[in-house]
């Protein structure tokens, strides 16, 4: 089995129909176990929240989304893993060593952070920019096509 790190851009095609949505779900397979932390359900969580504000989901559209991916948690689709105790106080370091050269938003910085905490060697991401910097830390990232 492998474990794999999805950051919310990749989360949220699973579950917000958009164009990446056919890529992520081609993606899984019964070998990959996609890894959820506390970090990464909260900010699925806001993102959801966001499309109510931008008025691009429903009050009920958005709790039923959140309702199906706390369902699948649940029911073990991902593996629910407790947030590192060191995660945060580690990620300075890495926003060091990848933001000067990449430009990296402090979320993003602390994705990679995390993953590298979890010693999950695999980093999925839609956005191109975190993509590079997982790679430049050493982690597999997964195919755009």
């Amino acid at each position: 089995m492998t474990l794999v790190y999805p950051d919310t851009s990749f989360l949220l095609p699973l579950y917000l129909p958009d164009i990446h949505s056919y890529i992520a779900e081609s993606q899984l397979s019964r070998e990959r176990t996609l890894v959820v932390t506390p970090f990464q359900q909260a900010e699925f969580t806001n993102s959801i929240w966001q499309q109510v504000f931008r008025r691009n989901l429903s009050l009920q559209q958005a709790a039923s989304v959140l309702d199906q991916f706390q369902k699948d948690t649940d029911e073990g689709v991902f593996l629910f893993e407790a947030q590192p105790t060191d995660w945060l106080e580690s990620s300075t370091s890495g926003m060091r060593l990848l933001t000067p050269s990449l430009g990296l938003r402090t979320l993003d910085a602390l994705h990679i952070t995390a993953a590298l905490a979890l010693n999950i060697t695999n980093f999925w991401s839609f956005d191109h920019r975190q993509r590079a910097a997982a790679s430049a830390v050493g982690l597999s990232t997964n195919q755009m096509e």
